[in-house]
């Protein structure tokens, strides 16, 4: 399988789920990001 996930890690407790393109679910590509409360 090809990296069309990639996992960011920030020193955050939240993990966010955010697609890169909005409307298409079937789209694998998306972007987990922790934020720290932004």
């Amino acid at each position: 399988m090809p990296d069309a996930e990639q996992k960011i890690i920030f020193p955050c407790d939240q993990t966010y789920e955010i697609s890169l393109r909005p409307g298409i679910s079937y789209e694998k590509t998306k972007i987990y990001v922790q934020k720290c409360g932004w």
